[in-house]
């Protein structure tokens, strides 16, 4: 299944990619890729840090995680509970659990995980500047997160089509 996976994310990736205005970089200059969009204004890996970035940039990056109904999103890590409020919306109903990551080497622990949830529910989370990462904003800078949802990949390959900027995917966790 992760080599079919694989196989179906670049050929989407490939063929959404033919349909962008084809860019053309002089050899000697540098690409600018927006990281995560433009993840310093915006929550990472929503729609308006997608368009924000590709207002500046060449590139668009995103990490790739997948749902429970083997939905593409564009997800850091595997695991949200530091960049939602899925502890407000889940409470007690969907308790976090604990999983290997191989890529670390390590547990995981008490985290919520996209592979246990289905699109449907992650598009009732918000996304918030990660707690851990961005630990000095104030409530003031999380005031708007009701509006910064989990993109989709399809929402992100809309972004790059819309603004004619070049895609970089990166998949994360595939042992999923």
């Amino acid at each position: 299944m992760i080599t079919k996976l694989t196989f179906v994310l670049l050929s989407i990736t490939i063929i959404e990619a033919k349909k962008l205005k084809k860019l053309t970089f002089p050899q000697n200059q540098p690409k600018i890729i927006a990281h995560r969009g433009y993840s310093g204004k915006y929550p990472e890996h929503t729609i308006q840090a997608y368009q924000e970035g590709a207002k500046y940039a060449d590139i668009i990056e995103c990490d790739l995680a997948i749902t429970k109904d083997r939905k593409l999103i564009c997800l850091h890590d595997s695991w949200f509970a530091d960049q939602t409020n899925a502890d407000e919306v889940f409470a007690s109903n969907r308790p976090k659990t604990s999983r290997y990551v191989k890529h670390q080497n390590t547990i995981i622990e008490n985290q919520h995980f996209s592979i246990d949830f289905t699109l449907d529910e992650l598009k009732k989370l918000s996304k918030v500047h990660d707690r851990k990462k961005f630990h000095f904003r104030t409530i003031d800078d999380q005031q708007d997160s009701n509006k910064y949802k989990i993109c989709t990949f399809e929402e992100f390959l809309t972004v790059a089509y819309d603004n004619k900027v070049d895609i970089y995917g990166e998949t994360k966790n595939q042992w999923f």
